[in-house]
């Protein structure tokens, strides 16, 4: 009951403006001026993070899957119908390798080679069943030699002496048509595939450091770019939201309040996504391995939310002790004009004085209806009896 209290004293809180709450149709405007705010910022922060290269569009899958290929064969350059733009990225060593890779897709006699070797496979796949078959059928056709059964009456195609012949010549055609395969894989029978060759050995180790790197500080500069946008917009918006408040000109003060507060929530995500990304990998992945093996994944689950409880009921546990503070000090500096006093340091004061003759605060301020002379931090203008809101 008391968390459902705070929650509507919080909404009233919202939709409350010079301590006067608003209309249910303001309500609304207000409630789509917030999110409103959320989806531009959101906006901006999509457009800020895209601005910064991913280390897959720099390091494209082909060029790390070619980095990464121990033993490389002619069916890896085999011509595809379409190659994705992003394929090989736009690192330059990637370049080098994208254009060395096009000029052995787009040869001829090397694309007429792959189209050779894929016959040749499955010619050997064919003769592989007939192998695996006859092989099956051997131990029924050797019992049926041994027990001197008829021709006629065997439900085999084959007798047991054509068959081992058959098999023998099966095994030598498989074995030819392998050598063939191989020597036409050979990337150094090739003159370009061997250049390829040369470029790779060359570049591989560079592209593999580059790429590991690149993943590294990707998120680390995404965050900072995101802080560089939603920081500059908060402290704008605070300002303007205090320059506002000074000028009692609440509505906008607290459209402003809104947006700041927008661009502190996206700050905050970001905050809380850079922690996580930080947290040892190796270490996670323990942990998540040990709970999981020992069935205790709630376990898992519930520190996760406690966590998350810890961070964000420490953040709000300061923002109301803050605001706490705000307001038992107004509260005080209310109580020190009804006795005469400065609001600031209760020094005594006098009718006619403009500032305190002890911490030298302005003591008065302009009502903004009426524009008469009035102490700050009292409620009621004592002119023209509008309800002020005291600085």
């Amino acid at each position: 009951m008391k968390v459902w209290q705070q929650i509507k004293d919080f909404k009233k809180e919202f939709f409350t403006i010079n301590q006067t709450e608003l209309t249910p149709f303001s309500k609304l405007l207000m409630t789509i001026f917030f999110f409103t705010a959320l989806w531009l910022i959101a906006a901006g922060i999509d457009s800020t993070v895209h601005q910064a290269t991913p280390p897959e569009k720099r390091y494209g899958y082909q060029c790390r899957y070619l980095a990464n290929d121990t033993h490389p064969t002619l069916l890896d350059f085999q011509k595809r119908k379409r190659l994705e733009p992003d394929a090989f990225g736009i690192a330059p060593e990637c370049r080098k390798l994208k254009t060395a890779y096009l000029q052995i897709t787009d040869d001829m006699h090397i694309q007429s080679q792959i189209s050779q070797i894929r016959q040749l496979e499955q010619k050997r796949s064919r003769i592989r069943y007939e192998i695996d078959t006859l092989n099956k059928n051997y131990a029924n056709m050797l019992l049926e030699k041994i027990a001197d059964q008829p021709k006629e009456r065997s439900i085999l195609k084959t007798r047991a002496d054509k068959a081992k012949e058959k098999l023998t010549a099966l095994r030598a055609q498989e074995q030819h048509i392998t050598e063939q395969i191989k020597q036409k894989e050979n990337l150094r029978n090739y003159p370009k595939t061997q250049r390829f060759l040369t470029l790779l050995d060359q570049t591989k180790e560079q592209i593999n450091e580059g790429y590991t790197k690149a993943r590294r500080y990707y998120r680390l500069k995404m965050s900072a770019q995101i802080f560089a946008f939603v920081i500059p917009i908060w402290l704008l918006f605070y300002m303007l939201y205090r320059t506002l408040q000074k000028g009692q000109k609440f509505i906008f003060a607290k459209l402003s309040f809104y947006v700041a507060s927008a661009a502190a929530l996206y700050g905050l995500v970001e905050l809380v996504q850079l922690i996580y990304s930080i947290i040892p990998k190796l270490f996670l992945t323990k942990l998540i391995a040990f709970f999981t093996s020992h069935n205790m994944i709630i376990v898992l689950n519930v520190l996760g939310i406690l966590l998350f409880l810890g961070i964000f009921g420490l953040i709000i546990h300061k923002v109301q002790k803050n605001h706490e503070k705000n307001r038992a000090t107004k509260d005080t500096r209310i109580l020190n004009v009804k006795r005469n006093l400065c609001y600031n340091c209760a020094a005594p004061r006098h009718e006619s004085d403009r500032h305190c003759g002890f911490c030298g605060v302005d003591l008065k301020q302009k009502c903004s209806a009426c524009h008469a002379e009035i102490y700050k931090y009292t409620l009621f203008c004592t002119k023209c009896g509008k309800e002020v809101e005291s600085q």
